[in-house]
């Protein structure tokens, strides 16, 4: 009896306990709105982003000010339409990090909005072209199925018309952005 008690705790010993993982929390954010700041505006306006899921790792967002839409004031401002892919998520505590690559356009502005994109020469005061973005969203619930969003996003666009403009800015315009909003 006293070599059966012994071996089975010799061998109880030897066997690893698994880490318990930390509880995922179900974030999926399917359509969000935040409000933050951006570089590349001069006219002291928030920069407001509407983001949609498309599918699980997919989304399209856009963007900007709101000039020509909510408001129709002068001032200069780099305004982004793409669609963001979930490269890489983990759960952290008590919400969700999720890492995502943008590709999509920019518009870059110097005066007045004016209706449509302008990707080759401009003839107003905007010019449109390609950019490229990674983001990073915190994600975390607060109950019937909405969440607190954070997200930071740093890229540059390539805007070749935009050396034609009136103020005659660079070609190259990196940008860099961060917002708080809700999402559902």
């Amino acid at each position: 009896m006293f070599l059966v008690l012994t071996f089975s705790a010799s061998f109880a010993k030897a066997q690893p306990v698994p880490p318990t993982p930390a509880p995922e929390v179900d974030t999926q954010s399917h359509f969000n709105l935040r409000v933050g700041a951006a570089t590349n505006a001069d006219n002291e306006r928030a920069s407001i982003c509407l983001e949609v899921a498309v599918w699980s790792k997919l989304s399209v967002e856009g963007c900007g000010n709101g000039s020509g839409i909510l408001h129709n004031s002068d001032g200069g401002e780099l305004a982004h339409f793409r669609a963001k892919w979930a490269l890489w998520q983990a759960s952290v505590p008590r919400g969700n990090l999720v890492v995502q690559g943008g590709l999509g356009f920019a518009e870059l502005q110097v005066g007045k909005d004016e209706p449509g994109f302008e990707f080759g020469d401009p003839t107003g005061a905007s010019a449109a072209g390609a950019e490229g973005a990674l983001s990073v969203q915190y994600l975390a619930p607060f109950g019937r199925g909405f969440e607190f969003i954070a997200s930071s996003a740093i890229g540059m666009a390539y805007i070749r018309g935009a050396d034609k403009l009136p103020t005659a800015p660079a070609k190259a315009q990196p940008f860099a952005s961060f917002e708080l909003g809700i999402g559902w």
